[in-house]
């Protein structure tokens, strides 16, 4: 649990557990638990937070009104833990309160940066309590992210978000996902923080599926945050951002990332062992579009195909290999040696699909059959290379 003093951690493990109805004791000793006594605790401690901010800028000389920052508790991490969990009970507020302390740590306003950086260059404000408590609310470099941003794509995947009719806490799945697009177009029109790849591949949306529910709730939310955010990102970096010494490259942020989380989540399986032809057909067609977006990229796409290649290769369990390297190796028929880029692709995938294979005594002998037609066809290929490995991967296959 947080770092909380013993009393309040004591109250928040204490915490009844809600029901999924709201006519029984269970729900009742719940809502009386958050509203008469963990709410109250949060304001009061929002309100002392508050004194001790206004006289931290007092003694240290800073010139700051503290109207500019939101009402927030000693730890707004707990805040947006408990918001995570029961955002049913917290007033419309709360949403906002919880947003403008992540805007406030990803991209502080020129008066919180000021306070921040003549805290970091005092040794004695900078070893002080007071000193570190201030940049753990203010201005954290260790992860912003975590102060409300995971919480909030948790609420993507919650069963009362996403069955409520109205707002909770002031909160909706849109509102929700209008935030995360938002700190997302904040990171990669900065210089200074993590980039746009590692904000999306921290949030890690297919990690948090757990469940067919959960499953459902990432194609209903997930997929159009992911698939708007990409069509949003069309222009460079900021003009000041130009002129930073720091910068690495003036062009549009990559969404590759973006594409291979899309790809995990949509075909994530409960039962590793089950998997539908419709799903191995589907799946290819995906894997193939993104092919071609390489191909007509421009420069180099070494680096693209290695990792969609990997993620494509730890989708699905090994059993479903050799009906994937079917899929991907049917190539179209030519009559010269020339094949094109996208063939070449295809065939390098289905090849790592059958070396990786997990083949059993017991395959399906329409696999098998499946498997024999492809490397016939494999074999009188116009193309010396598909040829000499078709005959390398043959061989392999007999000495298992």
């Amino acid at each position: 649990m947080l770092d909380l003093p013993l009393v309040i951690k004591l109250l928040v493990s204490a915490i009844p557990t809600p029901s999924t109805t709201n006519d029984n004791i269970d729900y009742t000793m719940h809502k009386i638990w958050m509203e008469r006594i963990i709410l109250p605790i949060l304001n009061s401690s929002a309100i002392n937070h508050q004194r001790w901010t206004t006289l931290f800028l007092k003694l240290n000389g800073f010139d700051f009104n503290i109207k500019d920052l939101p009402s927030i508790p000693l730890n707004p991490m707990l805040l947006a833990d408990l918001f995570r969990k029961y955002p049913v009970h917290f007033p419309p507020s709360t949403f906002d309160t919880i947003k403008d302390v992540v805007k406030i740590n990803i991209s502080p306003g020129n008066s919180i940066a000021f306070i921040n950086k003549a805290v970091r260059t005092s040794h004695e404000l900078l070893q002080s309590n007071a000193g570190k408590h201030w940049l753990s609310v203010w201005g954290t470099r260790e992860n912003p992210l975590s102060l409300g941003a995971f919480q909030f794509a948790d609420l993507l995947f919650d069963k009362t978000m996403n069955s409520s009719g109205k707002a909770l806490g002031g909160a909706t799945i849109k509102t929700l996902q209008n935030f995360i697009i938002e700190i997302a177009e904040m990171h990669y029109s900065m210089s200074g923080v993590f980039g746009l790849d590692t904000v999306i591949g921290e949030l890690d949306f297919p990690g948090r599926i757990n469940s067919p529910e959960t499953h459902k709730f990432f194609k209903l939310n997930c997929i159009p945050l992911l698939t708007g955010l990409k069509a949003r990102i069309k222009t460079p970096r900021t003009v000041n951002w130009q002129y930073n010494p720091n910068q690495q490259s003036q062009q549009t942020p990559v969404t590759w990332l973006i594409t291979l989380q899309i790809l995990k989540g949509k075909y994530w399986q409960q039962d590793p062992e089950i998997l539908a032809d419709t799903d191995i057909q589907e799946f290819v067609r995906d894997v193939t579009s993104h092919i071609k977006q390489l191909a007509i990229s421009e420069g180099p796409c070494y680096e693209s195909w290695r990792t969609l290649k990997q993620a494509a290769l730890h989708q699905f369990h090994k059993r479903h290999f050799l009906s994937l390297a079917f899929e991907f190796g049917l190539l179209e028929k030519v009559e010269t040696p020339d094949r094109s880029f996208v063939d070449f692709l295809r065939f390098d995938l289905a090849s790592e699909f059958i070396s990786e294979a997990e083949v059993r005594e017991d395959e399906n002998p329409l696999t098998v059959m499946q498997l024999e037609m492809l490397f016939y066809y494999w074999g009188i290929d116009p193309n010396e290379v598909i040829r000499t490995r078709a005959e390398s991967l043959a061989q392999m296959l007999n000495n298992r």
